[in-house]
């Protein structure tokens, strides 16, 4: 009579996994994220003037879309970004990937990041700025950053740089 209830628990659980894995994908589909983003975000208003798109709303679909499932919060990308070599890493990694050894929290780890190189150049200019002013970033940038523009990304696309360079080429911090 066991093995019954057994069943039973086993079918009831698989139905609740279907049901909330539909949801979740609905919720995805239609926009929302688990993770609170930080309204206390700097405007930026000259960027989108300047260039005439909203990289805000794109930055933050692109992260929700491809970086938030490893990535919940990117609390060290200031820190990256002011340092020597920072900014054009940063793109490097998005573009080409990472695959090496890497020091997280004071921990060693290796690290295969995939590279994002199909995603358009306003795209990628868009989700590093958001991940710059997220999470409180902003208040670790210097005043007046040079935000990521579209062309940025155009140019570093020419580098051509394996995973394995772009590991080598990390900032040490």
């Amino acid at each position: 009579m066991r093995h019954i209830y057994a069943n039973r628990a086993a079918y009831l659980l698989a139905a609740l996994l279907v049901v909330a894995t539909a949801l979740f994908a609905w919720l995805r589909s239609e926009g929302g994220t688990l993770v609170a983003l930080d309204d206390d975000a700097p405007e930026v208003t000259e960027f989108d003037e300047v260039n005439g798109w909203a990289w805000r709303e794109t930055g933050e679909q692109v992260f929700v879309a491809d970086c938030q499932g490893c990535h919940v919060r990117l609390t060290h990308t200031p820190e990256l970004f002011t340092a020597e070599g920072g900014r054009s890493y940063l793109i490097e990694l998005v573009l080409f990937g990472f695959d090496g050894e890497m020091v997280i929290d004071g921990s060693a780890r290796q690290v295969d990041h995939p590279a994002f190189a199909g995603h358009d150049d306003e795209q990628l200019a868009a989700v590093l700025n958001h991940v710059l002013v997220s999470w409180n970033n902003a208040d670790e940038l210097p005043e007046d950053p040079d935000l990521y523009l579209p062309d940025y990304i155009d140019e570093a696309r020419d580098r051509e740089l394996g995973p394995e360079e772009v590991a080598e080429r990390r900032p040490s911090l």
